[in-house]
């Protein structure tokens, strides 16, 4: 997936985990490559170490969003970490960590590039195999 914040744009994305509900399991495990430095300024991902120990917090639901009452119990403002990065660095993601990212706020684009990483046995809710890459 690409992730593209443009000059003095973009949209500030809630805290969320990554987590799909249309698959027989959960993929854990996410690379995140900034094509472009990723900053505070210009909306870099925002994360809490150590939540992905928390578990799925919204089993079930068509979205890995937090409620407005599940973001203010976890996503406290100075347990935030800001994942800045020069471009082509790379970060991995439990997909379970919670992670938000705000907009770009600067001159520079912010985009990045994201991939996630699942077992190759992974089965969709119609029964739809997926093709492994390698």
């Amino acid at each position: 997936m690409f992730m593209n914040k443009p000059v003095m744009q973009g949209t500030k994305l809630p805290w969320h985990q990554d987590a799909w509900t249309d698959l027989d399991r959960q993929p854990l495990i996410t690379i995140w490559t900034a094509l472009d430095p990723a900053t505070k300024a210009n909306g870099c991902v925002e994360a809490i170490p150590g939540s992905h120990r928390l578990g799925r917090l919204n089993p079930g639901h068509s979205s890995g969003f937090l409620t407005e009452e599940q973001a203010a119990k976890y996503c406290i403002p100075d347990k935030v970490v800001f994942l800045e990065l020069e471009a082509g660095e790379v970060v991995l993601l439990h997909n379970w960590l919670l992670h938000s990212s705000d907009v770009n706020r600067t001159e520079t684009s912010r985009r990045g590039f994201s991939v996630c990483y699942m077992d190759a046995n992974t089965v969709s809710g119609s029964g739809e195999k997926f093709t492994p890459i390698f």
